[in-house]
This record gives structure tokens, sequence and C-alpha cells, in this order.
């Protein structure tokens, strides 16, 4: 089991909202039903932890070693899913993952906090993600999250007829604030599911 760490990066948070819509100052990213995970990696020292500072690397150790195959040192912000028998993410895999090690899992990072020492949480989350998606070396594990641009209506449809948990929208300019809930990022979720 991971223990809690004395100090951790809390990720940023979304604020909830009902309904989809389509704006051309926003981006839509897909909800991963998993566990939250920051990762701070310095040379081949990988600390991977959930949103509340619990280690990861004993639970995950696949998801460590795929991490060693960036090059930079990075903190970055993702989501950790297991994939049942359709290649759709299961909470109940993930959680009881010990017990389902066959099953695969993935990594899927969508944001970037730091670049080799450098802050990245000032520029604009359009920024991070072309700085994140240039370093993510993408294989069966370690997934960089991609995104459409103002069309929400469209991709909720589309999250909702694959059966995923729904949507993320977050406004193209927005910064990152590390461990707050804030209404440039939102969650829509299916309730269908």
């Amino acid at each position: 089991k991971g223990k809690k760490l004395n100090a951790f990066i809390a990720p940023m948070l979304a604020k909830e909202t009902e309904d989809p819509f389509d704006d051309k100052d926003w981006l839509f990213e897909i909800k991963w039903d998993g566990y939250r995970a920051v990762t701070e990696k310095s040379k081949n020292n990988i600390a991977l932890y959930s949103r509340n500072g619990i280690t990861f690397e004993y639970t995950y150790p696949i998801v460590v070693e795929q991490l060693k195959l960036i090059d930079q040192n990075v903190v970055l912000d993702g989501e950790i899913v297991v994939l049942n028998d359709e290649g759709h993410p299961s909470f109940q895999f993930l959680q009881h993952y010990s017990e389902n090690t066959d099953r695969p899992i993935q990594y899927h990072i969508f944001d970037l906090l730091s670049l080799n020492g450098h802050d990245t949480t000032g520029l604009t989350l359009v920024e991070r993600k072309e700085l994140l998606q240039k370093i993510i070396p993408e294989n069966e594990v370690i997934k960089y999250s991609d995104h459409v641009f103002e069309k929400g209506k469209a991709f909720f449809k589309v999250s909702t007829d694959n059966n995923l948990e729904g949507i993320l929208a977050k406004k193209i300019n927005s910064k990152y604030y590390p461990g707050k809930r804030t209404a440039e990022w939102l969650k829509i979720k299916n309730h269908n599911t």
C-alpha cells in the first residue's frame, strides 16, 4: 500500500457543470474514470502519487517504468486507468489492480507543471499542452491526453456514445493553480453510466 508523502503537489481541480457547450475560448478532453496522478520526475527518480499525496510507485510499477522513457525532468498531471474487455476504463479493475495486473493500464497525461526546472504553471493551457505533446513518448501505457477545440456538444455526444464518464472543458488560456478548484476547468458528467 502507498504511503502518504509529507510534501507533494496537489493538482488543480474542476468545478462541475450540467450541460456541454460550444465556445471557441475552450477546449475539451475526455474525463477518464481513474485515479488522478501527479508525476515528479528528476533523472530516473520518479515520484508518482495521488491527488492527496499517497504514493503509487508500488501499486503501478509499469507506469513508473514507462515514465523513465521521458528524457526531461518534469512535473506532470494525468489520470491512471485500467481497461476492461471493451477497452473502456473500469474503476473497479483499477481499485483491485493487484488482482488484475494482466489488464491494460494507461496513464493519460494532460498537463505539464514544470519542464527541466522551469515552472510552466504560468503559461496558458494551450502552451503547456504543446510542450507536453513534444516530450511524451507515446506507447501502450503512457498517453498524451488529446483535446478538441470549441465543439463541446459534439464531443460530449461521442463520449456518451462510447460510455465514457464524461468530458472536461478547459479555458484555453487558463493558467495552472495547484490545489485550487476553479471555474476555468469544468467537468461535465455522462449521467447514463
